[in-house]
């Protein structure tokens, strides 16, 4: 059985805030927006990779703790880029025993953001 990555679903305090920041900085693009009962919802796209982001009416009382990964050409270039926006790391780079290189960002509901370049 082959398994393929749909969408990575982060619950949110403020959707337009949690929009704003990927569109802006990862250049995800709005793919659509609808109301399922209580929750407001936007899917976001960028070259395939898609993010579902979720506003319920109800209150969030614990931040996220998902954690998802993107694999980038040259990490240290993006690394400059996301400085530009006011983003820096909470750890790394860190260089791993199989020589990849990786960092960690969090989103702004406290997702985990891993940026990592492979051999």
């Amino acid at each position: 059985m082959k398994i393929k990555c749909h969408h990575i679903g982060i619950e949110v305090k403020d959707l337009k805030k949690s929009v704003e920041f990927y569109e802006s900085i990862f250049k995800f693009k709005t793919a659509a927006c609808f109301i399922l009962e209580n929750e407001r919802i936007v899917f976001l796209e960028n070259k395939g990779v898609k993010i579902e982001l979720i506003q319920s009416d109800s209150t969030i009382t614990t931040p996220s703790t998902i954690h998802f990964s993107w694999e980038v050409e040259h990490l240290e270039t993006m690394i400059e880029t996301l400085s530009l926006h006011s983003l820096h790391p909470f750890e790394g780079p860190i260089l791993l025993e199989n020589g990849w290189k990786t960092v960690f960002y969090n989103g702004p509901d406290g997702e985990i953001i891993e940026l990592i370049q492979s051999c």
